[in-house]
């Protein structure tokens, strides 16, 4: 997630915290360490202890 304080009056320069009013969500900006299909298999088995 990107932008997680924002200006709210440019003229001011008044920031705020974003906590919600803007979200922006960047796909496929890094190179993958672990496939989706080997994550998704891990997160399965992490949810068999977790129970």
């Amino acid at each position: 997630m990107l932008q997680k304080a924002f200006t709210e009056d440019f003229v001011t320069g008044e920031k705020s915290k974003n906590i919600g009013q803007r979200n922006y969500y960047v796909q496929d900006s890094h190179p993958v360490i672990v496939s989706a299909e080997m994550f998704n298999k891990i997160r399965k088995e992490m949810a068999k202890c977790f129970c």
